[in-house]
């Protein structure tokens, strides 16, 4: 199997929303942490636009699910602000947005985090 086939295959982003609001519907989470990894290393324009992605997630998840969130866009925001929050805040779950240029940029995060 080559890349693209297992990247479409992981990552499809219709079958990767539904698995994380189905997780946070099933164990009733009570808050969730939205991540859009640093990009500013492949994109000269990185932080120019909004993470809509996880902000309708975010969304959903606030006004039908009842749970609380935050996002977190490390184009702006720092790691080490991350890491405090995950300390101070102790959310139930944390969703990192992965995309195929930034794939290795998350595995850090994740090893980070």
């Amino acid at each position: 199997m080559n890349v693209r086939k297992a990247y479409h295959k992981i990552f499809n982003d219709k079958i990767r929303y539904c698995t994380v609001l189905y997780l946070i519907k099933m164990n009733s989470q009570k808050l969730v942490f939205f991540i859009w990894p640093d990009e500013r290393r492949l994109w000269a324009t990185a932080g120019d636009r909004a993470p809509l992605g996880i902000g309708y997630l975010s969304s959903y998840c606030k006004e039908l699910l009842g749970v609380k969130t935050k996002i977190f866009d490390l184009n702006h925001d720092s790691e080490e602000f991350l890491k405090d929050s995950i300390v101070k805040e102790k959310p139930d779950i944390i969703c990192i947005s992965i995309t195929a240029p930034n794939y290795l940029e998350c595995l850090r995060l994740n090893k980070a985090i």
